[in-house]
C-alpha cells in the first residue's frame, strides 16, 4: 500500500495518505449512515464483510497472501 503513497522525487507522500485516510473515513461514515437508514444497525455491513471472508478463509487467506507478495515485488522494482 506504501507504493500509492510514494514520491519518486520526495519519498513518502504524506497529504496523499492523508487524503486517502480522509476518503476512507468519509466513505465508511456514509456507508454507515446508508445502513441506518434502511433499518438495520450501523455496523450490519461490516460485519457482512467480515463474515463473507470468515466463511471463505482459505480463499480470504490465498488472496491476502498473493496480494502481498505481489506489492511486494511491485514494490521492489518500481521504488527500489
Amino acid at each position: 500500500m506504501c507504493m500509492l503513497f510514494w514520491d519518486e522525487w520526495l519519498g513518502f507522500d504524506w497529504m496523499a495518505f492523508r487524503q486517502f485516510l480522509f476518503s476512507v473515513g468519509c466513505l465508511s461514515l456514509m456507508i454507515s449512515l446508508i445502513a441506518t437508514t434502511e433499518g438495520y444497525a450501523w455496523w450490519q455491513p461490516y460485519a457482512s464483510v467480515w463474515g463473507f471472508f470468515a466463511s471463505n478463509a482459505t480463499i480470504s487467506i490465498i488472496g491476502a497472501m498473493f496480494a502481498m507478495t505481489a506489492l511486494f515485488w511491485f514494490w521492489r522494482f518500481k521504488v527500489v
